[in-house]
């Protein structure tokens, strides 16, 4: 699943760049509005057990599916078609070493040494394809 997961969003960001002059946005608003379909069908299938939240959740719920993931979506799709692919790709990398990072931050944990390694190779990584040139 993680190499179909790498793979295709290789092709995703290749075509997003290849694509440039094509306003993909469109596309985006149809893969996100398809999958919450698919979900909601999934849950009228289980009897709506499946995603039984507490009242305190819906806000930040609501939050999240509405504003967060399309925003962070369209900017994605807006700076792939900028970039080339292998530096979208690199760029997006930092989220995901940086999201953990972060998220221990903001609930007090500490955050493990393998973090910081991974967070400190992925920045040099970023930093020295950055000054070649």
């Amino acid at each position: 699943m993680a190499l179909g997961i790498a793979v295709s969003s290789a092709v995703r960001r290749t075509i997003l760049h290849r694509k440039s002059d094509v306003d993909m946005q469109p596309a985006v608003a149809l893969g996100l509005l398809l999958v919450s379909l698919v979900l909601l069908a999934r849950d009228a299938a289980a009897g709506g057990a499946a995603w039984e939240v507490g009242q305190q959740d819906v806000a930040p719920l609501l939050l999240l599916g509405l504003v967060v993931v399309p925003m962070g979506m369209t900017l994605t799709t807006a700076g792939s078609q900028l970039l080339p692919s292998a530096e979208s790709g690199m760029l997006i990398c930092i989220e995901t070493v940086c999201s953990p990072v972060l998220a221990a931050y903001v609930v007090g944990d500490s955050v493990p040494a393998r973090e910081w390694i991974g967070l400190a190779i992925v920045v040099a990584t970023l930093t020295a394809h950055a000054a070649a040139p």
